[in-house]
């Protein structure tokens, strides 16, 4: 749930005492609102995310440096045969 400073309209953000734009005190009842309504476990997941994502482009340089390196020796071994 997605709550809005009452004066401006800008997104009010989990934290926030008063709004950046306008100034405006953010209500008690607000700031509770925005404690209950965002979950914690959300941010896990999207660490766990970026760590599988980190590890697939880990995995894939990798696997592109091995085939370089593979080609370099192939081409080093045929270059000594002649």
């Amino acid at each position: 749930m997605h709550m809005f400073c009452k004066n401006c309209g800008i997104e009010v953000q989990n934290g926030w005492v008063k709004c950046p734009k306008c100034g405006t005190a953010i209500s008690d009842e607000v700031r509770e609102q925005l404690k209950v309504t965002q979950k914690p476990e959300m941010y896990r997941t999207t660490w766990k995310d970026r760590l599988k994502f980190q590890l697939k482009v880990r995995l894939c340089i990798g696997a592109v440096l091995l085939v370089m390196m593979v080609i370099v020796i192939i081409i080093m071994a045929i270059t000594e045969m002649f």
